[in-house]
């Protein structure tokens, strides 16, 4: 293998993620996705989704089968996804599996509790924390810079 400084490793991988032929995911952002992307990006991840499911025998308690209601299973489905792409890249220099895995077997603990479905679709409750937010309070919270100088500060004048 050639030396390639962090530069050259970077644009090799850039270079990489953009070639048709390589399926390596791109990072999704949900909050961002807009239409004309969306549906490339949902079928993707749904027959990702199915074959990972198939692939590990996975349990409804981990994915049910109405996980693309579950926002929050859908980002970490999403992030495994990429994940996936990346460790198992050609270029990878071989722990890249091992590695997915070690993060895959924290994502199933994780995945458990994000819902309760199993056979059934359950609505999530989302909780709206701007209805919760005691405004006044936010906003004295947020001239401050809380950092570690007024922590330092704050032991001094105790």
């Amino acid at each position: 293998m050639p030396d390639l400084n962090a530069g050259d490793e970077l644009e090799q991988f850039l270079d990489h993620t953009t070639d048709p032929d390589v399926l390596v995911s791109a990072v999704v952002n949900w909050r961002e996705l807009d239409d004309a992307e969306a549906r490339e990006v949902w079928v993707d991840l749904r027959a990702w989704v199915e074959w990972l499911a198939g692939r590990y025998v996975l349990s409804a308690s981990v994915i049910p089968a109405c996980w693309w209601k579950h926002g929050g299973l859908v980002e970490e489905l999403s992030a495994l996804r990429t994940a996936h792409s990346v460790f198992f890249a050609p270029e990878d220099d071989g722990r890249g599996p091992l590695e997915w895995h070690e993060r895959f077997a924290n994502a199933i603990e994780r995945m458990k509790k994000t819902t309760s479905c199993t056979s059934t679709h359950q609505e999530s409750t989302v909780r709206a924390l701007s209805a919760d937010t005691d405004e006044t309070a936010w906003e004295q919270w947020i001239t401050a810079a809380h950092g570690e100088a007024m922590a330092t500060s704050e032991r001094r004048t105790s």
